[in-house]
């Protein structure tokens, strides 16, 4: 009831409760019988910034759970999720690109997401500034190109270069799952003549004499 309340501030409290509360595994199942979904997610629509992160906080920390995340997309859809993968605010949209990649590390959901046009925004963010977001949409698209089904579209909507680019990070958590990414891309047939149009090559190079074996194994 206080996430429905016309007080901002208890709005905002109420939000930052359950986020903490959220963060026990055994908590979570009590915050779904309590029917909170509804309320997070009308606050994403707040004025109040506090109010709409302190909401994709709880659901971010709510979708590490699998029963949780088929509820959201139930209650909230997909294509809503994915669109605030696009805010303006960069604290939501890293939050908003976790909750993405929590949902991507189940097939029949990560199938959802590239229906929704998800891969796009990926790419988009990949592309752009907010770099606390790149290892979530990295790691997003590392398990969407796990379906051979998939593989094709991730190059038709611009993935290549933006992945080339997490290859040369110097991060580890961004250069394994833009490699391995790009690797599961070159197993469809499709792909692999473009990976080569589009400049790989020198990336892959680079890679296999990396003196870390764990990088040379997946390029």
């Amino acid at each position: 009831q206080l996430l429905r309340s016309p007080q901002v501030a208890t709005q905002e409290n109420a939000a930052a409760s359950i986020q903490r509360l959220a963060e026990s595994p055994e908590m979570r199942s009590h915050i779904l019988v309590a029917d909170s979904l509804p309320g997070l997610v009308s606050l994403l629509a707040s004025p109040s910034a506090n109010a709409a992160e302190n909401s994709i906080s709880a659901l971010f920390t709510l979708t590490f759970d699998r029963t949780a995340v088929d509820r959201l997309v139930e209650f909230a859809g997909i294509s809503a999720l994915i669109l605030q993968t696009m805010s303006s605010n960069q604290t939501i949209q890293t939050l908003a690109v976790g909750i993405v990649r929590n949902m991507c590390s189940y097939e029949d959901v990560c199938d959802g997401v590239v229906s929704g046009n998800g891969i796009s925004n990926l790419v988009s963010i990949l592309i752009g500034s907010n770099k606390a977001a790149h290892e979530h949409a990295v790691v997003s698209l590392q398990s969407i190109t796990n379906n051979n089904n998939h593989r094709p579209r991730v190059c038709q909507d611009g993935g290549l270069r933006p992945l080339y680019s997490m290859m040369a990070a110097a991060e580890k958590e961004l250069c394994i799952p833009g490699t391995v990414a790009v690797r599961n891309l070159s197993m469809h047939a499709k792909n692999k003549e473009r990976i080569v149009q589009e400049g790989g090559l020198p990336y892959i190079i680079a890679l296999l004499r990396s003196p870390d074996r764990t990088l040379q194994e997946h390029s």
